[in-house]
């Protein structure tokens, strides 16, 4: 499902895989704080979007390198 969403993804590999997610009230959340992050020089690698299984959903790069998700339940 990730490939399908983020061009280029490769899955990696070695010790230490972790997966981080936020999650918020409100739709609107996730778009303010992925334009807070990426606007303070953060990588965006995923717009913030309405994601099929009913969040609104975007990912964020931590300074190493790791994937932040955003997401909040769609109304």
């Amino acid at each position: 499902m990730i490939a399908g969403m983020h061009p280029g993804w490769t899955a990696p590999t070695g010790p230490g895989r972790v997966a981080v997610a936020v999650g918020f009230g409100a739709p609107a959340d996730v778009d303010a704080v992925y334009e807070r992050l990426t606007t303070a020089g953060h990588p965006g690698s995923l717009p913030p979007f309405d994601a099929p299984w009913g969040q609104r959903y975007a990912t964020v790069l931590d300074p190493g390198g790791t994937s932040v998700d955003l997401f909040a339940p769609l109304p």
